[in-house]
């Protein structure tokens, strides 16, 4: 099924810990299933330590929809 808004829901999965996360992409509201897209990542922590020591420009993750795995990304800069 496509992304079909701009503030998406789901949870990135980094070794194994797991963060909810808002997906909000850089350009169009729809993102296909196959789709390639740049897309900023807002994750929601009590600890920037735990973020910082995870995900390092470079740092390969999961996404996940509550047990599916619906896509694949790369962390591309930090702003944090």
């Amino acid at each position: 099924m496509p992304i079909r808004n701009k503030d998406y829901k789901a949870v990135i999965e980094v070794g194994n810990k797991n963060m909810d996360v808002i997906l909000v992409p850089d350009e169009g509201d729809i993102i296909y299933p196959g789709e390639s897209r740049v897309m900023d990542v807002f994750i929601h922590s009590r600890s920037l330590e735990v973020i910082r020591d995870l995900l390092s420009v470079g740092s390969h993750f999961k996404l996940r929809e509550g047990g599916r795995i619906i896509g694949n990304g790369v962390v591309l800069e930090k702003d944090f």
